[in-house]
């Protein structure tokens, strides 16, 4: 797990014509359910994770791509962009449950980026030759983020920092 934390806080990445082209045919394509171009590029880091890091698998078969991201030592992770310091489960809660009962999610991955964002912490499309930086926030079983709606999660937000300082910023494997 150390070597996920440390490339993820470590890994500057400069986003090229290339990047940048794959994100806007994705979009055009097999990803054209995201709600807008700009929330793809949270993918910048998953995609850079299956690339780099010994171990960690992408998940691309439909449905399973839309419940978690990346596999890596026997977790299934849904990589989490927070942009303040909530993860809003008010829409996906069941969804999440029945994905973790299924076998297909067990652990959130929260991180941050230095990304542009504009009105209301929306994110910007990242342009090319933008260095893209991350903060690993913490990683932590599904169970463990839905008891927060119960203990202090407010209209289905889960503040990441609490679980951070409740359970520490990550988990150990």
């Amino acid at each position: 797990m150390n070597k996920l934390i440390n490339y993820i806080n470590t890994l500057d990445l400069t986003i090229s014509q290339e990047l940048f082209d794959r994100h806007n045919e994705e979009y055009a394509t097999t990803k054209s359910g995201y709600s807008s171009r700009a929330n793809l590029d949270s993918e910048y880091l998953e995609d850079m994770v299956c690339e780099n890091v010994k171990g960690a698998e992408a998940i691309t078969t439909k449905p399973d791509r839309f419940l978690a991201d990346v596999k890596y030592k026997g977790m299934v992770i849904d990589f989490k962009e927070i942009a303040s310091r909530y993860h809003n489960l008010q829409h996906d809660y069941l969804r999440y449950i029945e994905a973790q009962a299924a076998g297909k999610l067990t652990h959130f991955l929260y991180f941050k980026s230095n990304r542009e964002r504009y009105a209301s912490n929306m994110p910007d499309v990242i342009q090319v030759g933008y260095k893209l930086q991350f903060e690993f926030l913490g990683i932590y079983d599904v169970n463990t983020v839905m008891s927060q709606i119960s203990t202090g999660g407010k209209n289905g937000k889960i503040d990441v920092y609490n679980l951070g300082d409740n359970y520490g910023r990550r988990i150990d494997i």
